[in-house]
């Protein structure tokens, strides 16, 4: 990863492994599925929230997917296309 994308990854992580209280959310898997991490619906939509608030973007209802928010490294791509 390069730069703004490895930075953007680095928050991602920070933000769900908080959410998921893991000590060293570099360590998680960025292809294992949420689900196999421990995110219940619940906490996927905390974690939306935070995305949010945090890249001041609004993501629509619609738009949480597998394709989107399944795994950890698509949350980083779903974010980095909608991040301004």
């Amino acid at each position: 990863m390069h730069g703004e994308h490895a930075d953007m990854d680095a928050r991602v992580r920070a933000l769900l492994g908080r959410r998921l209280k893991v000590d060293a959310p570099e360590r998680l898997d960025g292809a294992a599925p949420l689900r196999d991490l421990g995110v219940d619906s619940a906490g996927l939509m905390n974690l939306v929230v935070a995305l949010e608030e945090t890249y001041d973007i609004d993501i629509a209802d619609r738009d949480i997917t597998v394709e989107n928010f399944g795994t950890l490294d698509a949350i980083t791509g779903y974010v980095a296309r909608r991040a301004p």
